[in-house]
């Protein structure tokens, strides 16, 4: 093998180039040899189906309008999953609120559009009116151009849907919001201190000429992030000094905590509404267009690996995938970043 190339593991898709990850004597990696992801996965592997049900008659009693709770529906596996629970195994007549930031994947579109016609469930889609998080995306990109890492790109969109799954619950008189956590997205392993250090080496790396327009760049996509925040405020004041807003009356509600959360059980429920996984092998994160380039370049360059590549190791150690079934997969989100970094370019308005 190549020196000059980084070792992979035999197993999985770690490879040295991820920080910490070492590759030892069997060719597997220390990621393999430490994971617990399946024994953790395991244990929440019970049903609460039963206290779920019961929580869901007490909100369907308290209904004050026309629903019983809201669900943030992206099209993606996880979200999808949560209106079908809500629907079908609860009971409800739930909202599903789609954020629509302009860099959807048509797939996910699709799925939100369809899974909720063919359930009877109503579906609202809402915009910023200002685009302001499209030219927070713009001006992010343009200042951290020159380092070509774009971790902070994403940055308006967490806090985003959360207040405009808060601003709909209020509206609607709705207590409570239906979400889920995935075990194999929550564990993407790269943490805080490699990255910022990736920057920093990036950083040093610019010309002092470029510095004056990043700083330009970064203040106006703080401009723009101000004013999305603004356009989607939540009550109190205080929740704009908050990363994310709080609305202490509404509650939320994990649903992975009470469902088993089983990637191909998921699936195959949602393929009989007509929802359907561009990459079956791997049908997640596949919603949205910034982190099939600008992300997934970003942590190709600081990892080695995209975000799916990881996701793709998860499903590997925790025995649901062999390396195998998603090397088309994960070579394919590989392959894919120029071509989509063009598109968001183009979209953008930047290339």
């Amino acid at each position: 093998m190549d020196p000059a190339l980084p070792h992979r593991c035999s197993a999985c898709f770690f490879t040295t180039d991820f920080p910490a990850v070492t590759l030892e004597a069997d060719g597997r990696c220390s990621v393999c040899h430490q994971s617990r992801i399946g024994e953790e996965i395991a244990a929440h592997l019970t049903s609460g189906l039963d206290d779920l049900q019961r929580q869901a008659a007490r909100w369907r009693e308290q209904r004050k309008g026309r629903y019983d709770c809201v669900i943030g529906g992206s099209g993606g596996l996880d979200s999808s999953y949560v209106i079908w629970i809500a629907k079908r195994l609860l009971g409800l007549n739930p909202l599903v609120v789609k954020y629509d930031h302009g860099f959807n994947h048509e797939a996910a579109d699709r799925n939100v559009r369809t899974l909720c016609a063919n359930l009877g469930v109503d579906l609202e889609i809402v915009r910023s009116k200002g685009r302001h998080d499209a030219l927070y995306v713009r001006h992010t990109a343009l200042a951290f151009r020159p380092t070509g890492l774009y971790w902070a790109v994403c940055g308006f969109c967490g806090p985003a849907i959360e207040a405009v799954l808060l601003r709909t619950a209020l509206r609607e008189q709705v207590p409570v919001l239906l979400g889920s956590l995935n075990f194999f997205e929550d564990k993407l392993h790269l943490k805080r201190g490699p990255k910022l250090a990736g920057l920093k080496r990036a950083l040093r790396r610019t010309s002092p000429a470029q510095w004056p327009g990043m700083v330009w760049h970064l203040t106006l996509a703080a401009w723009h992030l101000l004013r999305l925040r603004l356009e989607f405020h939540v009550p109190p004041t205080a929740n704009q000094f908050r990363r994310s807003p709080r609305v202490p009356a509404i509650g939320r509600v994990t649903m992975s905590r009470y469902v088993p959360w089983d990637v191909p059980v998921m699936v195959k429920a949602l393929e009989e509404t007509g929802w359907r996984a561009p990459h079956p092998a791997l049908p997640m994160r596949f919603d949205c267009l910034i982190e099939d380039s600008l992300v997934n370049g970003t942590w190709r360059k600081v990892s080695g690996l995209t975000v799916q590549g990881v996701i793709a190791c998860n499903l590997v150690h925790a025995g649901v995938r062999t390396r195998a079934e998603l090397e088309t997969t994960v070579a394919g989100y590989d392959a894919g970043i120029p071509a989509a970094t063009r598109e968001v370019e183009e979209r953008l308005g930047i290339r």
